[in-house]
C-alpha cells in the first residue's frame, strides 16, 4: 500500500530580503553597518549582483588642492557642474558574497520560497498572533513650498516574531495603526494580541495594515505613546541622514519615509533629539534604570 506524505501544517518563515549575512559591501555609505548590506538592497533595489553599481563622485581641483571656491563653497554639490574646476570620477563597487557556492545555492532556494509565500499573501487578509516590541510613532517627509517638513501619520508597532495564519514567522514583522487606534487600545511594549490584517511586502519589510478583530491577551502596565507626545517629539526630535543599527533597534528611533520628489531614501528621527548617535546615552541610562528597579526589588 502506498503512503501519502503530507505537508506540515506549519512552517518557520524568515525574512530573506533582511538578511545581512549573504553580501558586503565597501562604498561608504554601509560603514554604519560594517558594510554588511541586505539582501533586497543587493537583488531587488540597487540589483547589482554580480555585475556591481557605478557612483560618481563630484570633485573640484581647487578646493582639492585646500584653495578657496570663488563662490565661497565649502562642498561640491549641484552648483558646480558648470565650473570649469568640477569634475567627477567614476567608480564601480561591486557587492562581495560571503558565503560559498552550495550555501549560496541554499540561500537562493529559500528566497524563491519566501518570495512565493509573499506573493500567495499579498493583499490578503491574515490572521496574527505576537507580543509587541516596541511601539513607535510614524512620520513621512513631504515638500510644502521651499521647506521640507515632517508629517505625522500614525503609529508603527514592531514584533520581534509572530505567527501568520499557521506559520511561524522568526523575523521582525510591522503593523501599521492609526491615531485613533492607539488611543482606543493604548498599545504598550509587552502586550500580547491576536487579529486580523491584510499583509504586504514593502521595500523588504512584512507590513500587516487594516487591522480588525483585535483581541488582547495580555497588557502591559507600560507608557504608551498618544498623538500629543507624537506631535512634540516631530518638533524636538532630530533627523539623522543614516541608518545606523543601534538606532533601528533602538525604541527611540523612528524610520520617515522620504516622499519628496528629489530623494527617494528612508532617514531616522531620534525621538530623544540626540544629534550625533556616537555619544548617545540613552541605552546607557536606560541599563542603569532597570538595574536601580531590580535592586529596589531584592
Amino acid at each position: 500500500m502506498k503512503s501519502i506524505l503530507q505537508k506540515p501544517l506549519s512552517k518557520t518563515i524568515v525574512n530573506q530580503y533582511k538578511r545581512h549575512d549573504v553580501f558586503k559591501c565597501i562604498h561608504q555609505s554601509h560603514s554604519s553597518f560594517e558594510h554588511r548590506v541586505s539582501v533586497y538592497h543587493v537583488l531587488k533595489e540597487k540589483q547589482c549582483y554580480p555585475q556591481g553599481c557605478i557612483y560618481f563622485n563630484w570633485k573640484c581641483r581647487l578646493l582639492n588642492k585646500g584653495a578657496t571656491c570663488s563662490k565661497k563653497f565649502k562642498h561640491v554639490g549641484r552648483k558646480c557642474f558648470n565650473c570649469k574646476e568640477f569634475f567627477d570620477e567614476k567608480e564601480i563597487f561591486t557587492p562581495e558574497r560571503l558565503i560559498d557556492a552550495p550555501d549560496y545555492e541554499k540561500f537562493t532556494r529559500e528566497l524563491l520560497a519566501f518570495e512565493d509565500w509573499c506573493e500567495e499573501l499579498r493583499g490578503r487578509e491574515v490572521d496574527f498572533s505576537g507580543t509587541i516590541n516596541s511601539v513607535k510613532p510614524g512620520f513621512y517627509k513631504r515638500n510644502e513650498g521651499s521647506r521640507n517638513n515632517l508629517a505625522f501619520d500614525g503609529f508603527l508597532m514592531t514584533f520581534s516574531e509572530g505567527y501568520i495564519n499557521l506559520d511561524h514567522f522568526k523575523d521582525c514583522i510591522y503593523a501599521k495603526i492609526s491615531s485613533t487606534m492607539q488611543h482606543r487600545y493604548k498599545f504598550s511594549q509587552g502586550d500580547r494580541l491576536n487579529f486580523y490584517a491584510r499583509l504586504q511586502e514593502k521595500q523588504g519589510r512584512i507590513l500587516l495594515y487594516r487591522i480588525n478583530r483585535i483581541e488582547i491577551e495580555h497588557k502591559e502596565d507600560n507608557e504608551t505613546w498618544t498623538a500629543s507626545k507624537a506631535q512634540l517629539a516631530k518638533k524636538t526630535g532630530t533627523i539623522i541622514p543614516v541608518q545606523y543599527e543601534k538606532c533601528l533597534n533602538c525604541d527611540k528611533g523612528s524610520l520617515i519615509d522620504d516622499t519628496t520628489a528629489s530623494k527617494k531614501q528612508r532617514m531616522l528621527l531620534c525621538l530623544e533629539g540626540i544629534k550625533n548617535p556616537h555619544y548617545c546615552t540613552y541605552s546607557i541610562s536606560k541599563l542603569l534604570l532597570a538595574d536601580n528597579c531590580s535592586k529596589d526589588e531584592r
